[in-house]
């Protein structure tokens, strides 16, 4: 999406559209050479969503935005000029070009923001507001824009957070300034591609929390998540689209997902009854969310009334005297170093994880538990390995990050570990696996 503040040069002049090619304002799409002004708006075929100009809160400058039609107080989902509002004295005017260009003007016909424009021909498009709150431009039957592509600081249903080496698009989500000020603020949601792909919630440059990595139904960094089962939860990984997503069995649901300007990410439901949204839920949800809140190699025990840090098996404080401080941020380190080459091994298993983060693991689909075992066992770097149905086998080389315990879903990660400690033994076939406690 391309934000700009240059003069249309003389080719459109939004004013002379707005007297000649106006709408009702109950259409959900707009044709080439049509315009909405700042007294109109398109409303979805269902009524769902309405697209319009707005002032969020006390401010007066104006926006060209979607929120979720008849309802109070106004939600809004979606922001046009985020970099460029409108003065609070200036028209406004939505306009289709020739060419399938959405562009945002005033009555001077100066843009303040414009779709990218198609390189290719695009014949008789057509901007329609979807159902789902999707604002797209049709052109010969397939989409060649969509306002999914460019989201702000909320996820709806069937919307992606991920990267597409194809198409070159990474739709990314950004937090907005402040309650009152829709331009992009601190805090992004985005895909991480390095190592096992994974979903970051960051502050500026610095990860606030992890998903964690996905295996099979579901993220191991939110531990409720399979508990509302109105949600479809899904990640593709092909052919250099990376992406996930989340969705709705009840398409009456009402349901989005927000990063805050005070830097939470949270999800809401919409109630009826109480005509309010209710939070379900929202990361960081406790001191243990916070991303690496134990340091490297140490553990974050999220299940005790009091949020606690241990070491993992094998692993001891790094700073003693600071960790019987509270002070937990240099984490912990081996008792005794692994030795190398290794043909057989010991590994002590923790269960109800958050995997570790998996920026420098590696991935084989395909690989089951007792084949990961044996290609960790054969590699002097590998200090860790995990697998699932879903996974496959995920691997890792150096130090463990950003590990919690929780109740179920149930994960697990095996750790390798000297023979001098407390460990436990692989046995080939063994069914029933010890459960590591933090201390």
């Amino acid at each position: 999406m391309e934000e700009c503040s240059s003069s249309l040069n003389g080719v459109f002049f939004a004013a002379f559209f707005s007297v000649f090619f106006s709408l009702a304002a109950a259409a959900d799409t707009i044709a080439a050479g049509q315009s909405i002004n700042q007294t109109e708006s398109l409303v979805s075929a269902e009524g769902w969503f309405r697209l319009g100009f707005f002032s969020p809160g006390k401010s007066r400058r104006r926006y060209l935005g979607i929120w979720y039609d008849q309802m109070t107080p106004q939600t809004v989902v979606w922001v046009a000029n985020r970099w460029s509002p409108l003065p609070e004295s200036s028209l406004g005017f939505l306009t289709l070009a020739e060419n399938g260009t959405l562009l945002l003007t005033d009555g001077w016909g100066v843009v303040y923001w414009a779709t990218a424009v198609s390189t290719e021909d695009v014949r008789g498009p057509v901007a329609r507001l979807m159902n789902s709150g999707n604002l797209v431009v049709d052109g010969q039957g397939r989409h060649v824009w969509q306002s999914f592509d460019h989201p702000g600081d909320t996820m709806l249903p069937g919307m992606k957070v991920g990267c597409n080496v194809g198409t070159g698009l990474t739709p990314y989500f950004t937090s907005w300034r402040a309650a009152d000020d829709p331009a992009p603020g601190d805090f992004t949601l985005a895909i991480d591609a390095r190592g096992t792909t994974q979903v970051f919630f960051i502050n500026g440059t610095a990860p606030l929390w992890r998903l964690g990595p996905w295996v099979g139904r579901h993220f191991t960094g939110v531990h409720d998540i399979n508990a509302y089962n109105s949600f479809i939860y899904s990640y593709t990984n092909n052919f250099g689209s990376v992406s996930f997503k989340f969705d709705v069995w009840d398409s009456s649901m009402i349901t989005r997902i927000v990063l805050q300007p005070w830097g939470t990410m949270e999800h809401f439901v919409w109630s009826n009854a109480t005509s309010r949204w209710d939070s379900i839920w929202k990361a960081p949800g406790d001191t243990c969310d916070g991303y690496n809140r134990c340091g490297p190699n140490g553990v974050c025990n999220g299940t005790s009334p009091a949020a606690t840090c241990g070491c993992l098996p094998g692993f001891v404080p790094r700073w003693p005297l600071e960790w019987e401080k509270g002070i937990t941020g240099g984490g912990c380190v081996r008792q005794v170093e692994l030795e190398c080459p290794r043909g057989k091994g010991s590994f002590s298993m923790l269960t109800r994880a958050k995997l570790p983060d998996t920026s420098g693991a590696a991935m084989a689909l395909g690989v089951g538990l007792e084949a990961c075992m044996v290609a960790c066992l054969r590699n002097c770097s590998c200090t860790a390995f995990s697998s699932s149905d879903g996974s496959g086998c995920i691997t890792w080389f150096s130090d463990l990050v950003d590990i919690r315990v929780f109740k179920p879903p149930d994960t697990k990660v095996y750790l390798i570990i000297d023979a001098g400690q407390d460990l436990y033994v692989w046995q080939p076939g063994r069914r029933s696996h010890p459960s590591f406690r933090t201390a």
